[in-house]
């Protein structure tokens, strides 16, 4: 016998013990539902006897759908709802019936009861769910915006203008770079999008301020999709201050057609 009729017999006597415990506890439960409307259940049972047989028709149910899970050929992490009815339905039947109407502390076994059974079965989703939320970053930067580590994103703002015509492509952008207490050197991230042809001749310049006497900025690399500047903060550090930046980033007709 091959690997694939062992793994065929195997998925059908697991789906076959799946449904014979749902099919037995379904059962029980109509057959308790039935005795109950009769009336030949003149006493509820204690609080722990109820908890206890409820518990117990929960963890059959999960157990079925755990072995139907191993059969199955599916890869969803979320079982069917036709496979979630089976499993939880017994459990929630049986506790209506077993549990004291006027006992707080039968209801609250109940419903944690209910709520762990109901985490166990979709236990592949909710695990996904919290990977994906700590996955995800809980706030995104602005596009078109791109800062080392060391300098958070609302540290830098700036505003880009693209100019295409017959004499070539250009890019001019204003930029407001802010510098922390005690920073004395920052680099600044600036991509072209859509990426130029060529590799653009890139200028950038401090704008005159009082406050910008100490920063040089200098054009540390150039690519066709962006380019790096980098800004030095010369003298004392001890202040909080912001330095507007000027680029230009130029692709002409003429470069373009010797390159």
């Amino acid at each position: 016998m091959n690997s694939s009729s062992q793994t065929t017999d195997r998925a059908r006597w697991s789906f076959r013990l799946a449904v014979t415990i749902w099919t037995s506890l379904l059962l029980g439960s109509w057959l308790l539902a039935a005795r109950s409307v009769a009336g030949e259940l003149s006493s509820p049972l204690s609080p722990l006897h109820s908890w206890l047989a409820t518990g117990s028709v929960a963890l059959l149910g999960l157990l079925a759908e755990i072995i139907h899970r191993i059969g199955s050929s599916s890869l969803s992490p979320t079982p069917r709802p036709l496979v979630a009815t089976l499993s939880l339905t017994p459990m929630l039947t049986v506790g209506l019936i077993l549990m004291a109407p006027s006992d707080p502390v039968a209801w609250t076994g109940l419903a944690v009861t209910a709520v762990t059974a109901t985490l166990v079965l979709y236990r592949n989703t909710v695990r996904r769910k919290i990977v994906h939320a700590r996955r995800t970053p809980r706030s995104s930067r602005p596009p078109g915006t791109s800062v080392t580590p060391t300098q958070s994103a609302l540290e830098l703002s700036q505003t880009l203008r693209r100019h295409r015509d017959s004499n070539g492509d250009r890019l001019d952008g204003d930029l407001t770079v802010h510098w922390r207490h005690g920073q004395q050197h920052q680099l600044v991230h600036v991509p072209f999008v859509p990426a130029f042809e060529e590799l653009p001749e890139v200028t950038c310049t401090c704008e005159p301020s009082p406050s910008d006497e100490s920063v040089r900025a200098r054009v540390a690399d150039v690519q066709r999709f962006g380019t790096r500047i980098e800004l030095r903060r010369s003298g004392p550090a001890d202040h909080r201050q912001s330095t507007d930046l000027r680029i230009s980033a130029t692709l002409s007709e003429s470069a373009h057609r010797a390159a």
